[in-house]
């Protein structure tokens, strides 16, 4: 069964993790920013290398670190309080929106809990690891904005209700065509 989901934007990388989390951490990050300790403990957190997803601690809130390969992941609104973070690789045939929406609305097969965070604000951060987060504090939230920071679309905001929020990781393919996608849903 095929659940009707909308893509809402993308977030890419240069490599390294993205940091999934209440807007407000914006103000108690700077990644690769100053001596670089945000991001070589976001990386830290992640090791050994077959962990692609853990809950650290980031201005006292937790906040999830999904590492994903260099590249773009599209963003899909499937319910008010869930989102699918999705990073595709596409059979060199695909029609791509057709098999992206296709991979996102795949049923979750062999999830693996990343952990948990609380969403105060209502607006959700997905941010390049690597990215300092003073240049996030003054943007104005709006649902599905995409932000250029260092990189295009280093940035997303995404509007949930406030509430509790668990991230899982699976992976599914379909023909030639595969994903690796971070679920998000309210608890």
């Amino acid at each position: 069964m095929t659940v009707a989901i909308e893509r809402i934007a993308q977030v890419s990388t240069e490599g390294g993790p993205l940091l999934i989390g209440d807007r407000e951490l914006a103000r108690s990050w700077h990644g690769v920013f100053g001596d670089g300790a945000d991001y070589r403990r976001a990386c830290e957190a992640l090791e050994p290398e077959a962990v692609r997803g853990v809950q650290i601690e980031v201005g006292g809130m937790a906040t999830i670190v999904w590492d994903i390969p260099t590249g773009t992941a599209e963003v899909w609104r499937r319910a008010t309080n869930s989102l699918i973070l999705s990073r595709p690789w596409f059979d060199e045939d695909a029609d791509i929106d057709r098999v992206g929406y296709r991979l996102a609305t795949l049923p979750a097969q062999t999830v693996v809990r990343l952990g948990s965070f609380e969403l105060k604000s209502g607006w959700l951060l997905i941010v390049w690891a690597a990215e300092d987060g003073a240049a996030l504090i003054n943007v104005e939230p709006a649902d599905g904005r995409t932000l250029d920071l260092s990189v295009g679309d280093a940035a997303v905001i995404a509007s949930l209700p406030a509430g509790q929020y668990a991230c899982y990781r699976d992976e599914v393919s379909e023909g030639l065509s595969r994903t690796e996608r971070c679920l998000i849903v309210a608890e």
